[in-house]
Formats: C-alpha cells, structure tokens, sequence
C-alpha cells in the first residue's frame, strides 16, 4: 500500500526523477523475488515431507508426522 501511494505520488509531481520510481519498483522486485525464494524452498521442503508417506497408514505409521516430529525434538 505505501508503494501505490508513493507511486501516485508521482503523479502529482511530474517533475519529479524518473530514476525515484525506478528505485521503487527495483526494491520492490527484490522483495518479490526473495518471496518467490523462500516459496521455491518451501515447495522442495514439503515435496520431501511428503515422499515420506504413502497413502494406507494409519497416523501412527505416517513418515510426515515422524518427520515433524524429529525436527521438532533434534536429537542431542
């Protein structure tokens, strides 16, 4: 939201330097791109997680919640 504002404020002040929203739109990729980063790990995180488990066991068997739990108590 603080991005739009300050792109329309831009608008109000066409004399303003082009290279201001260039900077703008630059940090805001960098943002994106970190998201889409840290999204792409994740998506390889439970893509493992999930090749853990196969359909037709019973929770207590379920390789998933043997793995969460594992990494949730690390082993000393």
């Amino acid at each position: 939201m603080a991005e739009i504002r300050q792109m329309l404020d831009f608008l109000a002040h066409p004399e303003a330097d082009c290279g201001d929203i260039n900077r703008l739109l630059d940090e805001q990729l960098a943002r994106v791109r970190a998201r889409l980063k840290a999204m792409h790990a994740m998506e390889k995180q439970l893509s493992r997680l999930r090749a853990h488990c196969e359909a037709g066991h019973t929770a207590a068997e379920c390789g998933i919640l043997h793995e969460l739990t594992a990494a949730a108590h690390p082993r000393k």
